[in-house]
C-alpha cells in the first residue's frame, strides 16, 4: 500500500497534471515498494485531490503539535524549570563542598547517642555496623554501607584489650577503621567509639553521634579537644555547664 508520505513527496516534484498522472500509477509494483519501505502503509486512492492532502498533512501537524514529547511553545519559565542562568546564580551561592570543614556522624540520620550505639553489634571477636550511615568528613559528604570488622585482622590476639574505631577518608574514600592505638583526630580521621574484649570477645562498646567544626567537638562536658556548648531555652541567657568552669 501506499499512503500520503508517498503522495506528498510526488506533489512536491512535479506540477498538478504530472502528479495527477503520477498517483494513477501509485499501486504499482515500484512504487508500491517504495511506500512500504519509508513505513507509508495507509490507504492511498489514485483519485485523491490536493484539498485531501492538505487534510492529511493539517492532521498530521495537529497530532505534532498536540504531542507531549515534542512540545511546541514553551520555554523553562512556562514549565516552571531552571534555565541555565538560574543554575548558575544559585550554584554560586553554595558554599563548595570543604570550604567549611565541618564533620559529622549519626547526625544526617537523626540518631541519637544510643541508636548510634545500637547500630555496632559484637559478636565475638567481630564487630558489625548493621546499616548504611551517612557521615560528613571535612565538609564532604558520604555514606558508608554496613561493614563488619574482624578484631584478628588488626590483632593475632585480641583478647583483653581495647580497640579503637575511627572514620577515615582517604583517595576521596571513606572507610571504617579499627585501631590498637589512638592516633590523633585530623581533617582525614575521626574517632567513633571504643570496644573492649575479654577472652571470649568483645564485651563492652561505647559509641556516640558527633559533630565537629574542624578538629574540635561540641560537648556539654569538657572532653578532648571540645568547643562547650550552652545548654537552655533558647530566649533564655546562655548557661554553660558547672563543669566548663574552671575556677
Amino acid at each position: 500500500m501506499a499512503g500520503p508520505k508517498t503522495a506528498l513527496a510526488l506533489f512536491r516534484k512535479v506540477t498538478f497534471a504530472a502528479y495527477h498522472f503520477q498517483i494513477k500509477r501509485v499501486l504499482k509494483e515500484r512504487v508500491r515498494k517504495l511506500a512500504t519501505r519509508s513505513g507509508d502503509t495507509t490507504l492511498l486512492l489514485p483519485n485523491w485531490s490536493v484539498f485531501e492532502l492538505l487534510k492529511v498533512a493539517r492532521a498530521a501537524l495537529a497530532a505534532h503539535i498536540a504531542r507531549r514529547d515534542n512540545p511546541h511553545q514553551e520555554t523553562m519559565r512556562s514549565i516552571g524549570s531552571y534555565t541555565d542562568a538560574d543554575i548558575v546564580a544559585k550554584l554560586s551561592k553554595k558554599v563548595p563542598n570543604s570550604i567549611v570543614p565541618v564533620s559529622s556522624y549519626g547526625v544526617l540520620d537523626f540518631m541519637t547517642d544510643a541508636e548510634v550505639a545500637a547500630a555496632w553489634v559484637p559478636s565475638g571477636f567481630t564487630l558489625t555496623c548493621n546499616r548504611s550511615m551517612r557521615a560528613i568528613l571535612s565538609g564532604t559528604p558520604y555514606v558508608l554501607p554496613a561493614a563488619t570488622i574482624n578484631l584478628y585482622t588488626v590483632d593475632a590476639n585480641p583478647a583483653n584489650k581495647t580497640f579503637n574505631i575511627y572514620l577515615r577518608a582517604q583517595f576521596g574514600l571513606i572507610r571504617y577503621e579499627c585501631r590498637a592505638d589512638t592516633p590523633p583526630e585530623s581533617v582525614s580521621i575521626m574517632f567513633l567509639g571504643s570496644i573492649t574484649t575479654n577472652g571470649a570477645g568483645i564485651v563492652s562498646k561505647s559509641f556516640s553521634t558527633v559533630y565537629r567544626l574542624d578538629t574540635f567537638r561540641l560537648s556539654l562536658q569538657p572532653v578532648g579537644s571540645a568547643i562547650p556548648v550552652a545548654s537552655g531555652p533558647i530566649d533564655a541567657p546562655a548557661k554553660f555547664p558547672a563543669s566548663w568552669n574552671p575556677l
